[in-house]
């Protein structure tokens, strides 16, 4: 139940004056999401969908020392649905009634010198991803579990290192993704380039990773390379995406993407605006996005489409954003109109 738990963080919580009673080594913060979403022609009859959905997270970072860090975040969630922490308005098992809520992030870090980065636990994405929209082969709300390094080799150049349990099993293998990055970036005079790539093995016993609807994992070592190039306000970016191990050919997947502004200060705006193509095996799409109308990114059919958005600071902390979603495959060409209210807090 999620309001019991929330009225329980808030009591604890200071107020007015006696914030300041507080440890300045503990810093909070959190974000509120309601979302307003229509999906047309969400289903082979043609029907479109209305539906409201919220989303709250609430967490803290602790500066234990300067070499070491730590993290704890609570979030609504959906159980068994890794992808999804929204509470949809007036759900069968939410609708008048409180909702679920976890800790989606417990981690640790180590860092032992200027150049070096060591983390452990249940953390956020550590790797660099396309700038335009970074979800696509990696959902922001799955929060991996295992262990990242990270090596600083100069300002232009790191190399980053990771190993992650996907499904643990008491009587097999566990299912697991290592992850291996180099990221480089060079500034110029007028452009500044930069470039991540990325190989990920995907590998659980028997072959399948039981959590994920018994996706054939041995079947998937994915290269994933995005180039981004930034002028002022305006950056570009190209996504490349392969499978190594498929044999079928429907091993690809690309994403061509423009996004325009940078400030986040009240009155400022962000424009963004990507194109997708991914075939059926490019890559495990059940840890992928699941923002666009058809669900799983990609497989089992393949799938292309665009998404489109315009993010709006009404104040620092509020966030109005617009989306326009596409997706086709063979059977469905539904379209998605989002509208998001994002409230953030810190201190």
């Amino acid at each position: 139940m999620i309001t019991p738990v929330f009225a329980v963080l808030t009591s604890a919580l200071p107020s007015g004056p006696a914030l300041d009673a507080v440890p300045e080594w503990i810093h909070f913060y959190g974000d509120l999401r309601v979302r307003l979403e229509e999906t047309l022609d969400n289903d082979v009859a043609g029907n479109d969908r209305m539906r409201g959905r919220l989303r709250a997270r609430f967490g803290a970072n602790f500066d234990i020392s300067d070499e070491f860090k730590a993290e704890v975040r609570l979030t609504t969630l959906n159980p068994g649905d890794a992808n999804n922490v929204n509470i949809d308005i007036g759900s069968t098992g939410e609708g008048q009634a409180g909702a679920e809520a976890g800790i989606d992030r417990m981690n640790v870090t180590w860092l032992p010198c200027d150049d070096w980065k060591f983390k452990a636990g249940k953390m956020g994405n550590p790797f660099a991803g396309n700038p335009v929209w970074n979800e696509y082969t990696w959902d922001g709300d799955i929060q991996p579990a295992g262990v990242f390094g990270q090596w600083d080799i100069s300002d232009d150049l790191d190399v980053r290192l990771a190993h992650f349990v996907v499904t643990e099993n008491s009587a097999a293998a566990d299912a697991s993704v290592t992850t291996a990055q180099v990221n480089f970036g060079m500034k110029g005079d007028n452009i500044d380039w930069a470039l991540h790539s990325s190989v990920s093995n995907w590998s659980a016993e028997d072959g399948y990773l039981s959590s994920f609807a018994f996706v054939q994992t041995e079947d998937f070592m994915i290269w994933d390379t995005v180039v981004e190039a930034s002028m002022d306000d305006l950056t570009v970016a190209a996504q490349y995406i392969s499978n190594l191990d498929d044999d079928s050919g429907d091993d690809t997947g690309m994403v061509l993407g423009a996004r325009y502004g940078r400030d986040k200060s009240a009155g400022s705006s962000i424009f963004s605006a990507s194109y997708f193509d991914f075939d059926a095996n490019a890559f495990v799409s059940a840890v992928g996005q699941d923002d666009t109308p058809i669900a799983g990114t990609g497989g089992p059919d393949g799938m292309n489409g665009f998404e489109a958005s315009w993010m709006y600071w009404w104040k620092e902390n509020v966030m109005l954003r617009f989306w326009v979603l596409q997706a086709d495959n063979d059977t469905i060409d539904p379209l998605r109109l989002r509208f998001d209210l994002n409230v953030n807090f810190k201190r």
